[in-house]
């Protein structure tokens, strides 16, 4: 790998506003801090949900979103340190 190619850096709101626009049709879940911030600024809509004050419940809040409206796409966007807090939710088994 190049050193250019080491020290290449991805923008993260450049990147969250990328994903957004990409799926404009699909309910936004974000985590707390930078990830509601970098949702907010790609563009307010009635479909972005800000968990404002839900440590650890952004995948379980799309995960139930997904479950309950299975016709719309669901996209998550969560730190890793928020993401830890409710890692259970990506613990689910189908009976």
């Amino acid at each position: 790998m190049s050193t250019s190619a080491k020290n290449k850096k991805i923008d993260r709101r450049e990147f969250v506003a990328t994903l957004i626009s990409q799926t404009p049709e699909s309910l936004v879940v974000t985590g707390l801090g930078s990830a509601a911030y970098d949702v907010f600024a790609a563009g307010d809509r009635h479909t972005n949900y800000y968990l404002w004050g839900a440590m650890g419940g952004s995948t379980s809040i799309g995960l139930g979103l997904a479950v309950a409206q299975p016709d719309k796409s669901v996209v998550v966007i969560t730190g890793d340190g928020e993401q830890l807090m409710g890692i259970q939710s990506l613990l689910v088994t189908t009976t």
